[in-house]
């Protein structure tokens, strides 16, 4: 197999090259929400980049759940945060959800725009909790010949936990093992993002999303971002 080339970016807005794979990565916790509601059923995941956008596609989809943060706080009026644990105990099975995010979201309709061929590149977006099997799927795409550039993008501007994960989905798509699991659990339960959600005297974060996020959850899919009549939507790519 030709080793691909892969490089690492940080922030919403980076400047991509053309890639034939974007994986755009939010660990706390837009992705881990986004996985979470998968394996409890949802069928889509439509993705707004501003409050008023989803209160718009909550208009036209009211069973879908709406759910998303602004500085890591509930926004109001929405069903849900952007809580992979509160997402665990909704009733999902046959609905979609709206979800709107400070970093994950905004990373993932850049990537939408640039730093793909064409309109040919894959996006793809994940948090830990499905990050070997991104990595095993970009993996058989190299081995196919079908995937040789690949962009991962950790979405938080300053967080060691996204650009954890991005070093271990490069080291798994490469066969390598130098960042293995306890080191990205680590670096994610140590990022700064993650000390609001440890610290018991701060209410509204609860540390069961953190805990949710560094654990790895078995499903044998990757989540794919299409765009559909303009509208950016993650859907489950079984493989």
């Amino acid at each position: 197999m030709t080793q691909p080339t892969i490089a690492i970016f940080q922030g919403h807005t980076p400047e991509l090259p053309d890639a034939d794979v974007n994986v755009v990565i939010d660990v706390i916790r837009a992705f881990t929400t986004t996985h979470v509601a998968f394996l409890h059923g949802a069928t889509e995941v439509l993705l707004a980049g501003e409050v008023d956008e989803a209160f718009a596609l909550k208009e036209e989809h009211p069973d879908y759940v709406l759910a998303g943060e602004r500085d890591a706080i509930k926004i109001e009026g929405f069903d849900l945060g952007n809580s992979p644990f509160d997402c665990a105990g909704c009733e999902l099975d046959g609905h979609g959800m709206i979800l709107s995010t400070t970093n994950g979201v905004r990373a993932t309709l850049h990537a939408m725009q640039h730093g793909r061929d064409g309109h040919d590149g894959v996006v793809l977006v994940t948090g830990y909790t499905n990050a070997q099997q991104t990595a095993d799927h970009i993996h058989a795409l190299v081995e196919r010949g079908e995937a040789s550039r690949i962009n991962l993008v950790a979405s938080n501007p300053t967080g060691d936990d996204d650009l954890a994960c991005a070093e271990f989905i490069r080291d798994r798509i490469l066969g390598h093992g130098e960042i293995d699991h306890d080191e990205v659990v680590r670096r994610i339960r140590a990022c700064e993002s993650a000390q609001k959600f440890i610290d018991p005297t701060r209410e509204k974060f609860d540390r069961r999303d953190i805990e949710m996020a560094m654990v790895p959850r078995g499903s044998n899919f990757v989540m794919l971002v299409l765009e559909r009549n303009g509208q950016p939507v993650v859907e489950k790519e079984d493989f």
